[in-house]
């Protein structure tokens, strides 16, 4: 058993745990019942109806702009609508449907003092304002406006937004402009899709800086106007949103208008490439897969690579089979390599004098030299290539030398290893030499031997060598012997060791006896009997004695061992005197340095590990350096039966009778603080069948509790002047609590549990009595609930079968609850069925009804003055948060004067038709589904209107199945329509707010996008199809891209979803790429002039193409062929160049 042997340090913050636990209980438990019923007085107080005076007094201290705002929103919503007042001042505006407030409208201020500088908020706009100024202004999702601190506008969106992610408004399809604080065009910007496909860039001075037109051209310009970079062809923006070549060409130029980057790409690949330094200097080149060439700043040739290339894992570009060669800066050779299947076979390398200091013919032979010229190192044999791609010999001869000629080492070679070896300084003098497996031998540069290994080697796992068996010597420099040591089965088995001076200081006879000395010759530790090793290898004994001795000769530790563990031990401080000492298995003892006890184990001892003594039968004590005793337990059958504890003054402070677990702990002055019958020892259940007991510092009880199998079965506490204060027993079934004057305040009889520190009745009941002794409450659960004002009155009333919700608050099952004001009238009473309300009835303190309900028939409220201000009517169900919707029926609201503001049919708990109005009559909402779903401004105008077969979404949104969507300006120009079949889009038309077309789709025969200067930008024509993304595609058809010139940059037809032609053209009109798969590719000069052309079997992938047989040619400006290529398999079978 572990004892603990801290709980004098510990007993205080145990016990304050256990009281503020068991106080937390007392308090939960004495929670009373809820009421469910709102009753007058309990309205919020920071609601202020709009259009009182109040509220009107209230407006007029806003800011200007909110007010207008907040003016607006509630002329074009109906009903009721209240303003939310904080501190006096308005932050929120609420519509008022049924007993229910929907915010429409809020501020959020940026601090609470400040008024200029705010965030407003209605239901599709959005406003933010800094030091009284506009700074944005956004209506979602038509258009965005934000300004500069000066009232500039600072960025415009318009046309169709969304927001990404993080909430931020964006172009969907639509124009975006962003401008300087000087009021100067930064940036515009037209999107398709949530791509930007044109863009245009200005600096602070008007200079362009950058002109996009996706997807057939970018250029950017330095800020001296001049072109910096420029990409023409079919371009793509990367995962990183940068744009990038698909296939066609690009330049880059330097700031003064030089050329710095010419470069061609396919299928995303630069397939060539010239670069020049700002002198106008190539000082690269390449033609893939042909050659690559790259030059120094003075013109002369770097290096050059020519044959079949390949791109490396970094895109680098490497010879697979052909010729190398690379240049110094002067002009000579500096190394040429031939290649095959990406791997040199020949290789030479020069210094740059000219002379030779590397050269290979694989995988005969590998020389290297210095230099001067002389031979460095020589392999010859046969060769390979190690993991780390160096050139090493599997079998055959190698030699190093130093840089003077003289030899360095010497080595034979089998099978990978070295099997004879000769190593040289630099005087020439040998100092290593080995014949495996017979010898190994190291010697001093003075020539002397410095190690010897003589009898049967062996390799051990990092390649060393070993002896199986045999004998080993080391030696000084100076020729003296420092170790000698006997092998048997990879073993050390005689040993002995000296120092510089010649003096014996380890010696070792396996398994007899081990010795070992101090410099000074004297015996620092010795061991006979029988020697073991143990797991490391390290010499310790089995059976036998040891000795350990000082540097001065003392002895300061002697053991007699037995079977590997210690039987008798003393141990001794540098004075003499005895520490510690051991009698196995009758005692061991240890002392202070000044010779007293420290601590002591008698009786019947055992060794628990071969380091850890422990008593079987008997005792151990400890004491205090002053010779007092500290802590004493006693063992019987290797447990504790009893232990004690003192201060060190002598004073009990702990007692613990084991067996009977009886624990007692003790205050400083004596009195007895803690008490536990049935003690586990255990600081996470400190009893398991028994009592706690905690007292005053007087002595008197304050807390016991009862234990059974680890749970608390009753308990009882006192006020410290004695009188009882609470009383529990669970198995009896009573709990009762008591003022401090003796008087009960609460009393339970029968079956209770607690429910995470909550008091739950099961078959009890209860009562509870206010101080001055009238009753508060009555329970006999399941059956009936009863609370009273303190005047004697009824308060609530519940009655039928009771239970307690997910809160721990009683709620009626089955049955009803009545509820009465403090002057006696009803407050309202309910019928309960399935824990469900199935009839109620709540009035209003003046008498008058305020809610009615049958269920599942209808729900009406009324306003005090008897008006209706909401009716439920049809089947009526419960919904998952437990109110009441209507499942088949209408909904209607009214406004205070009596008018409709609105009514809702429902059918299967979907709205099937909808009105609402404003006060005033205006209509400004009406839905009947699946026909229609209109919106209206406050003028009457449209903004919105959904009609034909409309359906819900996952979202629980309205949406379009078959039919026509319009979406409508503020100034009631149509702004977009969108027609659906199946629930895609089949037809879509969209205009600026000047009238001019910006999209139009007819699905599946056409799509069509303009420019702002209404110029077609591109068309998809044919038959259609939305891809796996929901985007549309070609699926026979065609698909055109246009210039601004109105000339066509790229046509591509399609057939059955592939691919099948192409043709691109420049700015100029003329052809630049012509694709009839799968016969015939060409590319042309912008002169029209044959550049690139391949025939026979070509393959699209990804729009990217490749040849895979045929024949592959390119051409000079002039008209020459330049290189001709014949494939098969996609593989290049001859060539030409």
């Amino acid at each position: 058993m572990a004892l603990n042997k801290n709980i004098t340090t510990n007993q205080r913050s145990l016990g304050k745990a256990i009281l503020s636990l068991f106080i937390g209980i007392v308090i939960t438990s004495c929670a009373g019942t809820d009421s469910s019923v709102q009753k007058k007085g309990e309205e919020n107080p920071n609601l202020v109806k709009a259009g009182t005076p109040t509220a009107d007094s209230l407006a007029e201290g806003m800011p200007e702009f909110a007010r207008s705002v907040f003016k607006g929103t509630l002329d074009s919503v109906p009903g009721e609508c209240y303003y939310h007042v904080t501190n006096g001042r308005i932050d929120a505006l609420l519509q008022k449907e049924g007993n229910q407030y929907k915010n429409i409208a809020y501020i959020i201020y940026d601090s609470p003092n400040e008024q200029n500088s705010y965030e407003l908020r209605t239901d599709n706009s959005r406003y933010k304002v800094k030091n009284a100024v506009l700074a944005v202004e956004e209506v979602f999702p038509n258009y965005f406006k934000e300004y500069w601190n000066n009232g500039k506008i600072k960025s415009t969106a318009k046309g169709l937004l969304y927001r990404d992610n993080q909430g931020v408004v964006k172009v969907d399809s639509g124009r975006s402009e962003i401008y300087f604080e000087s009021g100067k065009i930064k940036e515009l910007n037209g999107w398709k899709d949530k791509q930007g496909i044109t863009s245009k860039q200005w600096n602070e001075n008007g200079v362009l800086i950058k002109d996009l037109d996706f997807p057939r051209s970018c250029t950017e310009y330095w800020d001296n106007g001049k072109i910096k970079q420029k990409l023409e062809g079919i371009i793509y923006k990367d995962d990183q949103d940068i744009i990038r070549v698909d296939s066609g060409h690009s330049e880059i130029y330097f700031e003064n208008g030089k050329i710095k980057e010419r470069n061609d790409w396919n299928g995303k690949l630069l397939i060539a490439q010239k670069e020049w330094d700002e002198k106008g200097t190539l000082i690269k080149e390449f033609a893939f897969p042909k050659y690559f060439k790259e030059y120094w700043n003075n013109g002369k040739i770097k290096q050059i690579g020519t044959g079949l290339l390949y791109r490396g894992d970094q895109g680098n570009l490497q010879v697979d089979s052909g010729h190398s060669e690379i240049y110094y800066e002067n002009g000579k050779i500096k190394e040429q390599n031939d290649w095959k299947d990406k791997l040199p076979v020949t290789h030479k390398l020069w210094n740059e004098n000219g002379i030779l200091v590397a050269e290979l013919d694989f995988p005969k032979n590998f020389k290297g030299y210095w230099d001067n010229g002389n031979l460095k190192n020589i392999l010859t044999g046969v060769l390979y290539r190690d993991d780390q791609d160096d050139f090493a010999l599997d079998s055959g001869h190698s030699e190093i030398y130093y840089e003077n000629g003289k030899i360095k080492e010497q080595n034979d070679w089998k099978d990978k290893l070295p099997v004879a070896h000769k190593l040289w300084n630099e005087n020439g003098v040998l100092i290593k030499e080995f014949i495996f497996p017979k010898y190994y031998k190291e010697y001093w540069n003075n020539g002397k031997i410095k190690g010897i290994m003589t009898g049967v080697l062996y390799r051990d796992d990092q390649g060393n060598f070993v002896l199986d068996s045999g004998i080993s010597k080391e030696y000084s420099e100076n020729g003296k012997m420092l170790v000698q040591k006997g092998w048997k089965n990879k073993q050390v088995v005689l040993c002995k060791q000296w120092n510089e001076k010649g003096v014996l200081i380890k010696d070792i006879n396996f398994p007899k006896y081990f010795k070992e000395y101090y410099d000074n010759g004297k015996i620092k530790e010795n061991g006979t009997g029988l020697l073991y090793r143990d797991d490391q290898g390290v010499f310790k004994m089995d059976s036998g004695h040891s000795e350990i001795y000082s540097k001065s000769g003392k002895k300061i530790e002697q053991n007699d061992w037995k079977d590997k563990l210690v039987i008798t031990h003393k141990q001794w401080n540098e004075k003499g005197v005895l520490i510690k000492e051991l009698s196995f298995p009758k005692y061991t003892k240890e002392y202070y340095d000044n010779g007293k006890i420290k601590s002591e184990m008698t009786g019947l001892l055992y060794w628990n590990t071969p380091t850890d003594l422990e008593i079987e039968n008997g005792s151990k004590k400890e004491y205090y350096e002053n010779g007092k005793i500290k802590l004493q337990t006693d063992w019987k059958d290797k447990q504790g039966i009893a232990q004690k504890e003192w201060d060190e003054n002598g004073s009990l402070t702990v007692e613990w009778d084991i067996p009977t677990s009886h624990l007692k702990s003790y205050n400083e002055n004596g009195t007895i603080y803690l008490e536990i019958n049935g003690y586990t020892g255990q600081t996470d259940t400190l009893v398991e069948n028994g009592y706690l007991t905690m007292y005053f510092d007087n002595g008197k009880p304050q807390i016991q509790i009862q234990y059974k199998e680890k749970k608390d079965i009753g308990k009882k506490a006192w006020h410290e002047n004695g009188t009882l204060m609470m009383e529990e027993d669970l198995l009896k079934g009573f709990h009762k609590e008591f003022f401090e004057n003796g008087n009960m305040s609460r009393e339970i009889l029968g079956k209770f549990h607690y429910d995470d520190n909550k008091m739950i009745l099961e078959n009890a009941s209860e009562k509870r009595w206010y101080e001055n002794g009238n009753l508060q409450s009555e329970i006999v659960f399941p059956k009936y609930a009863k609370k009273y004002f303190n005047n004697g009155a009824p308060n609530t009333e519940l009655k039928g079968t009771l239970y307690y919700d997910d809160q721990g608050t009683i709620q009626v099952k089955e049955g009803f609850r009545k509820e009465y004001y403090e002057n006696g009238r009803m407050l309202g009473s309910a019928n309960y069925k399935e824990k469900k309300k199935v009839n109620a009835k709540v009035w209003h303190e003046n008498g008058t009804l305020k809610l009615e309900l049958d269920f599942p028939k209808y729900e009406k409220v009324y306003s005090e003055k008897g008006t209706p201000i909401m009716e439920l009517e049809g089947t009526l169900y419960y919904d998952d948060q437990g109110k009441i919707q209507v499942q088949d029926g209408f909904q209607k609201l009214y406004y205070e004067n009596g008018r409709m503001m609105g009514v809702v049919n429902y059918k299967e708990k979907k709205e099937v038709s909808k009105k609402s109005w404003k006060e005033n009559g205006n209509l400004v909402y009406e839905f009947a589904f699946p026909k229609y779903e209109k919106t209206y401004s406050e003028k009457g105008t449209p903004i919105m209107e959904l009609e034909g077969t409309l359906y819900y979404d996952d979202q629980d949104k309205i949406q379009v199945q078959n039919g026509v969507q319009k979406v409508y300006y503020e100034n009631g120009q149509l702004m977009g329509v969108i027609n659906y079949k199946e629930k895609k889009e089949v037809g879509k038309k969209s205009w600026h707010e000047n009238g001019n077309l910006i999209f139009e789709l007819v699905f599946p025969k056409y799509e069509k996008v303009y420019s702002e200067n209404g110029n077609i930008f591109a068309e998809l024509e044919g038959t259609l199809y939305y891809d796996d993304q929901n985007k549309i595609r070609v699926q026979d058809g065609f698909e055109k891209v246009y210039y601004e010139n109105k000339k066509v940059a790229s046509h591509k037809i399609y057939k059955e979803k592939r691919l099948v032609g192409k043709t691109e053209w420049y700015k100029n009109g003329n052809m630049s790429i012509s694709v009839e798969l799968p016969k015939r590719y060409r590319e042309f000069y912008d002169n029209e002039k044959i550049k690139v052309e391949a025939s026979g079997t070509i393959v699209e992938e990804n729009e990217s193409f490749k040849i895979k047989d045929g024949i592959y040619k390119e051409y000079s400006p002039s008209g020459e062929v330049t290189y001709s290529a014949t494939y098969k398999d996609f593989q290049i079978i001859s060539e030409k160049k």
